[in-house]
């Protein structure tokens, strides 16, 4: 296939290497929800079989306390949800594939190849930087946090978050900065409209999350700046690999190390925050950490692989 051999064609642009009609994408909503249902009614039927019922309460509700059941069974909770990304990331990979008649590659990576550097490189800095940052606010600020730490269930939890999250932001990812991206993209040429639209969307869907509920205006607006950012890097970096890796990052961080009382993460983070304040200090915090996760993580692609972060054409 011409395509895997390798292409000049970007990223956001390989929706025109399939069919594009309007009413194709009318259809494409329905059926990678339809496809997604049916696997996740497949899966809450051999939940069901197994006796494993009140995992079913996990995918309505993540943040269901799970205090009173073992590790091993939270950790089967929390497969339980991640299922449900990877069954809708099925769906849009065949919708993709056979309703519009192009690569399902297309939606991670453009021709050449992907960025597995890159992806490490972001990956590593998203996780790196707020954990500095969280060691010079406790020595400088001289703030106390509670430190919850349960060896195991810390242990097969946090081994279950690091083998299955991936699977849950590369759905997220693949739908928001990838398929939709890539759609808007087909119809407008506007640098603007291809970075904001798609942001808007992914913050309008994550209006429900109980951080939203907590902090209002101040946590819709750090999913903006999020949603933003990671479309800046999808678009600077020619495919998905940066902003997977900085989403990635982000959401093992929030996870592993640090969470809220009103996260919506139900997982053993080493440090509970119980009285979080959502302001703008926290966004300008964020806004400084994401510049500098832009800075660092180019430079050093520039230096040790430049194929991807070369082929920036901005607005």
């Amino acid at each position: 296939m011409a395509w895997i051999a390798g292409t000049d064609l970007r990223f956001i642009d390989q929706a025109s290497l399939g069919r594009n009609e309007i009413w194709l994408y009318v259809i494409a909503f329905p059926l990678v929800v339809l496809i997604g249902t049916g696997l996740l009614r497949l899966a809450a039927e051999l939940l069901l079989a197994g006796g494993l019922d009140w995992t079913l309460e996990l995918i309505l509700d993540p943040s269901a306390s799970t205090e009173d059941v073992s590790p091993i069974m939270q950790a089967i909770g929390f497969a339980a949800v991640m299922w449900g990304f990877v069954a809708y990331l099925i769906g849009l990979i065949i919708v993709v594939r056979f309703l519009h008649g192009r690569p399902w590659q297309t939606l991670f990576y453009s021709g050449a190849g992907f960025n597995w550097t890159g992806f490490r490189v972001s990956l590593c800095l998203a996780l790196l930087l707020p954990l500095v940052s969280l060691v010079l606010a406790i020595t400088i600020s001289g703030e106390t946090f509670e430190i919850h730490f349960d060896p195991l269930r810390f242990l097969i939890l946090g081994g279950a978050i690091v083998v299955l999250m991936p699977l849950q932001v590369l759905a997220e990812e693949a739908f928001f900065r990838g398929y939709l991206m890539q759609a808007i993209g087909h119809f407008s040429r506007s640098f603007w409209v291809r970075l904001l639209l798609p942001a808007g969307i992914f913050t309008a869907l994550h209006l429900t999350n109980r951080e939203v509920l907590e902090g209002g205006f101040w946590v819709i607006g750090i999913y903006a700046i999020l949603a933003i950012y990671l479309g800046l890097l999808v678009l600077r970096g020619n495919g998905l690999e940066y902003a997977f890796g900085m989403h990635l990052g982000n959401n093992f961080y929030v996870a592993l190390f640090v969470s809220t009382a009103d996260s919506s993460l139900n997982t053993p983070a080493l440090i509970r925050m119980e009285n979080m304040e959502w302001n703008a200090t926290v966004l300008v915090g964020l806004g400084l950490m994401f510049a500098l996760h832009y800075i660092l993580t180019f430079s050093w692609m520039g230096l040790v692989h430049g194929r991807q972060a070369a082929r920036w054409r901005g607005p």
